[in-house]
């Protein structure tokens, strides 16, 4: 961790600890590394939950509430590398796939 803290410091950000919360757009935005601590939020208080971990596409809907994980991105499954998109100021949450 104190390797990742010093190289997050030298391009200007810092790392947290989940969950983290933000409100962009007038959105209510969550975001957690490991999905099983979803279980300990109120997902109805948000609009969008973001989550990674498990390196699996997740995109569903929990009532109101976007869940979205755009899988593998570290490049540990060949074949398999996704980013998400999301525009937040659009009427509707409406993620975009990027596969590289």
């Amino acid at each position: 961790r104190e390797g990742l803290d010093a190289a997050a410091a030298r391009h200007g950000f810092a790392l947290h600890e989940g969950p983290l919360t933000l409100a962009w757009c007038e959105r209510r935005i969550v975001v957690v590394h490991d999905p099983g601590s979803l279980d300990a939020l109120e997902l109805s208080a948000f609009d969008l939950v973001l989550h990674g971990h498990d390196h699996r596409l997740a995109l569903r809907h929990d009532r109101a509430t976007l869940i979205f994980n755009p899988g593998e991105c570290a490049g540990h499954l060949p074949g398999q590398n996704a980013v998400g998109v999301l525009d937040l100021a659009a009427p509707r949450l409406a993620p975009e796939l990027l596969r590289f």
